[in-house]
């Protein structure tokens, strides 16, 4: 064999031998491009992500903010009925309020029948009834109407108790006294979910359940001491036992309702407000022909004041 021939067999060798070295390499580039495309493809998401759960978390504390001042706004204003404009009755306001929640039942027929028959009469697609009958439960959620309803008269009760043992404690006690004492909620809410819904139970959780305690406990004995009388003390204890009845209806509803995407809340709210509205209103003629609470005293700034509340 001659040199030249030697010489190109040795480079044919060479080139087969470190061909696989090349290639070997080439992939290995490739799957390390591959894993920093995928790493920085992790890391936008969980930047992402915790983007999205700040804002979530910025949004949940506006929403406190907001409801803590419709709060406040609504007990001054029933002070307000109670003391300024001498209106003693807690439990017609209370009827009142909740049954305004009865004006979701139109809104919810609006939204979720009306609007789609229209939308489907221009689009020129058939509104029979029993399409929309079958529309109707499909956005209502997983459960029928007769479901939620069910669910709405379980918690239509509690729902009053709560709000009118809360009301009658505004008009015994201070705001902040009756709000402060009202906190408690969360402490009876807590207990509640711990027993009745088997969530863990966490010794942070305990801990502020103790402050909160010690606090209410605080507030009342300062009540006493201030008044030297048992009026304020009274309604301070009104006031938790109001507490105790927001933690038994929002762990009822947490019980009956687990996932919130699976019922409509408005059709929920109105069915309490409609319940409440029939079931009550022998109860509410009762008391004033009885002049256990007398609606003799009611005025139109009245009625519009209790209307406002009860629709804040």
């Amino acid at each position: 064999m001659s040199s030249s021939s030697l010489e190109e067999h040795h480079a044919a060798k060479r080139a087969f031998s470190t061909s696989p070295t090349l290639t070997t390499s080439s992939d290995g580039d490739g799957s390390e491009r591959d894993s920093l495309l995928l790493d920085s493809t992790s890391r936008s998401g969980s930047h992402s992500k915790r983007r999205r759960s700040t804002f979530d978390w910025l949004l949940g504390v506006t929403f406190l903010v907001i409801v803590a001042l419709i709060w406040t706004f609504a007990s001054l204003l029933v002070q307000y009925i109670f003391h300024n404009l001498s209106f003693q009755g807690p439990f017609f306001l209370t009827y009142v309020g909740i049954s305004l929640f009865s004006v979701n039942l139109p809104l919810w027929y609006a939204s979720q029948v009306l609007f789609p028959r229209a939308k489907a009469w221009f689009k020129g697609l058939p509104t029979n009834g029993k399409l929309s009958h079958r529309e109707l439960l499909r956005r209502s959620g997983a459960q029928a109407s007769r479901e939620i309803f069910r669910i709405s008269a379980i918690i239509s009760p509690l729902w009053f108790i709560a709000n009118f043992t809360y009301n009658e404690s505004l008009n015994l006690t201070s705001v902040s006294s009756s709000t402060i004492v009202s906190s408690t909620s969360t402490v009876f809410t807590f207990l509640l979910s711990v027993v009745a819904l088997k969530e863990p139970f966490v010794w942070m959780k305990l801990a502020g359940v103790v402050l909160c305690m010690a606090g209410n406990i605080s507030t009342i004995f300062n009540d006493e001491d201030a008044d030297g009388g048992t009026d304020h003390v009274f309604g301070d204890l009104v006031a938790l036992f109001a507490a105790f009845m927001y933690g038994v209806y929002t762990t009822a509803i947490r019980q009956l309702i687990p996932n919130e995407e699976s019922v409509s809340i408005s059709l929920f709210f109105g069915f309490i407000g409609i319940i409440n509205m029939v079931c009550l209103l022998p109860i509410v003629l009762a008391f004033h022909y009885s002049s256990i609470e007398s609606l003799s005293g009611l005025s139109l700034e009245i009625l519009v004041l209790i209307g406002i509340k009860g629709l804040f």
